[in-house]
C-alpha cells in the first residue's frame, strides 16, 4: 500500500498529458494508479483538465473497463466547467452506457449523470428519462439490476428531478425490490415526495 501511495504522489506532479498517456501503459501500476490521480484531480481542479475533455470521452470507448469508468467519471466532474456544451453534444454516448449489461458501468454513469444534472439543470428531464429507462435495460444479473435501480434512486435524491408520475411510479417500484438496500432508498426518497 505505502509503495502505491509514494507512487500515486510522483504521479501527482506530471502534467495531465502525460498522465493521459500512462492511461495505455502496459504496467497496470502506472495505468491505474494514472487513472486515481487524474479523478482526483477532475474534482479539485476541473479546469485544468477541461482541455482534454475529448481524450476523456475517448476513454469511454476502451476495452478495459477501468479505464472506461475514468473516463465515465471524469466527465461528470467535468460538468461543472464546461462553458463550451460539450456534454450537450455527447449525451447519447453517455447515456448509451447505462445499458452495457455492466452494473459498474452503469453505476458510474448514474453517479456522472447526477453530477451533470446538478451542474447542467436544464438537461435534468433528458437525463431523467434516460435513467428512468434503466429498469428496462439487460445486466449481468438481476441482483446487478437492482443494485443500478438503487443508484438511479440515490441520484434522484442529489439533483431533484421534476416529480412527475413516472418518477413516483419507478421509485414505488424500486421500494418493492428483493434488494433491501434499493428499497429502503426508494422508500426514503419516496417520503420525500409527500
Amino acid at each position: 500500500m505505502n509503495k502505491v501511495i509514494r507512487h500515486d504522489e510522483k504521479l501527482r506532479i506530471k502534467p495531465i498529458k502525460d498522465l493521459i498517456a500512462n492511461l495505455s501503459s502496459l504496467d497496470p501500476n502506472v495505468k491505474f494508479s494514472s487513472s486515481r490521480v487524474l479523478i482526483e484531480k477532475s474534482e479539485r481542479e476541473p479546469q485544468k483538465l477541461y482541455p482534454y475533455f475529448d481524450e476523456f470521452l475517448k476513454l469511454t470507448e476502451n476495452k478495459n473497463k477501468i479505464i472506461i469508468w475514468t473516463g465515465i467519471i471524469i466527465i461528470g466532474n467535468l460538468a461543472k466547467v464546461d462553458n463550451k456544451k460539450k456534454i450537450e453534444k455527447i449525451l447519447p454516448r453517455i447515456f448509451s452506457l447505462l445499458n452495457t449489461g455492466v452494473m459498474i458501468t452503469a453505476a458510474n454513469t448514474i453517479a456522472a449523470l447526477a453530477k451533470i444534472a446538478l451542474a447542467k439543470p436544464e438537461l435534468k428531464d433528458r437525463i431523467t428519462t434516460s435513467l428512468l429507462k434503466v429498469e428496462r435495460h439487460s445486466y449481468d444479473t438481476l441482483e446487478c439490476k437492482r443494485i443500478a435501480i438503487g443508484h438511479v434512486i440515490t441520484a434522484f435524491e442529489k439533483y431533484q428531478p421534476k416529480i412527475d408520475k413516472f418518477v413516483r411510479e419507478f421509485a414505488q417500484k424500486a421500494s418493492h425490490s428483493e434488494r433491501p438496500s434499493t428499497a429502503k432508498k426508494a422508500e426514503k426518497y419516496l417520503r420525500t415526495l409527500e
